[in-house]
């Protein structure tokens, strides 16, 4: 069984790989939010990629809604 944690480690592991790698990024992250995110909560999706983002990107200051990454994702949903 796929658990959520497979689904956010998955990505985890793809955005570290570089921006080259966002359309897959954003496959998985859509289909994250069709499964674990039922209510297409914007502000759950948002601190998913928060997550994502720290864990990635830990020398990088925190996600916010201006950011690429997020706008990224974003438009997918």
């Amino acid at each position: 069984m796929i658990t959520e944690k497979d689904f956010i480690d998955k990505m985890v592991e793809i955005a570290k790989d570089g921006y080259e790698y966002m359309d897959q990024l954003q496959c998985i992250f859509f289909t994250w939010n069709e499964f674990f995110n039922t209510d297409n909560d914007i502000a759950v999706a948002f601190s998913i990629a928060s997550q994502i983002y720290s864990e990635a990107y830990s020398d990088e200051e925190p996600l916010t809604e201006s950011n690429d990454f997020w706008s990224e994702l974003a438009s997918i949903l």
